[in-house]
């Protein structure tokens, strides 16, 4: 069965828009995708907030509320992935041509494993894009993931219908199936 992904596009622009939803289908078109876009801050940041999403790509630079004038939403964002552990949960990607609100966040950003691209160089952009994403087509899904200590407390699972489980290997220290 597909993977299913979440993911939050917070973009005003419809050609960049494009730009960005063609990638992501062209990267995990391996996976089920639920895309919802978002063109003003407000409305991504309540959704971000509730902490559904697998992935958050964002421009920096959008209205604040709908039909309302572009703003940096930089400190906004930076807030809200600061203050609210459920916002750190999707990964973050972030796009912005105006370099000023990419250089402002880039310590907050760093500090929480966001991926920062620059809209001005177009080819380096969609590059970035293309990396992370499939970085993350590659990785293993799991519904949910079980932990036992000792090999007779996986033994239980082994007949419980649906159940698969990998092969024996060792992670730091912890032997893992």
């Amino acid at each position: 069965h597909r993977c299913r992904m979440k993911i939050l596009i917070l973009e005003d622009e419809d050609n960049k828009y494009e730009q960005i939803h063609e990638i992501v289908e062209r990267s995990l078109n391996a996976m089920s995708l639920d895309i919802t876009r978002c063109t003003d801050l407000n409305s991504a940041m309540v959704k971000i907030g509730g902490g559904t999403y697998d992935l958050f790509i964002a421009d920096l630079v959008v209205p604040q509320m709908p039909g309302g004038v572009e703003v940096d939403g930089t400190e906004q964002l930076c807030a809200i992935l600061e203050a609210e552990p459920v916002a750190r949960l999707p990964l973050w990607v972030v796009i912005s041509r105006f370099g000023n609100a990419l250089s402002g966040a880039k310590e907050s950003f760093a500090h929480h494993g966001v991926t920062i691209l620059d809209y001005r160089f177009d080819e380096q952009w969609r590059v970035g894009l293309e990396i992370k994403l499939n970085s993350i087509a590659g990785a293993t899904h799991y519904d949910f993931a079980i932990f036992c200590e000792l090999e007779k407390e996986r033994a239980a699972f082994v007949h419980a219908k649906g159940v698969v489980l990998g092969d024996l290997f060792s992670a730091g220290g912890l032997n893992c199936q």
